[in-house]
Formats: structure tokens, sequence, C-alpha cells
């Protein structure tokens, strides 16, 4: 199980959309539903499992750093 922070700018709910690209990258998307901030993240991968649940993680330790984290 995975979780997100909200909206780093104005705290709102945030959508999360992933999608493979061509056959050797997935697109990760994050759309603020309060204030439609976007950030685009990109990145390689292959087709074993490990692999992507390592892709899930990643971008949810890219999402949730923030400055003031302690």
């Amino acid at each position: 199980m995975f979780y997100f922070e909200p909206c780093p700018f104005c705290g709102g709910y945030i959508i999360i959309i992933s999608r493979i690209e061509h056959i050797d990258y997935i697109t990760t998307e994050v759309i603020c539903e309060k204030c439609r901030m976007h950030f685009k993240y990109e990145q390689n991968f292959s087709y074993s499992k490990n692999d992507r649940a390592a892709i899930n993680n990643s971008f949810e330790e890219i999402w949730n750093n923030r400055i003031n984290n302690t």
C-alpha cells in the first residue's frame, strides 16, 4: 500500500495517473484536484513484477519528499 502526501502548494487531494509509454518506460502524473498543480515523472522499466513495484516505491519517495520533512 502506498501513501502520498497532499499537494505541497495548497494541501489538496491529488490524482495519480500511471501509464506505460511505448515499451520501455512508464509515465506517472500527479494533478491536484484543488489548485490543478501538475507534476509528471518518467522512468525506464522492464516487465518484471519486482521492477514495477520498485517504480511505484521510487515515485512515492520522490513525491513525498518535502524540504521540511523530519
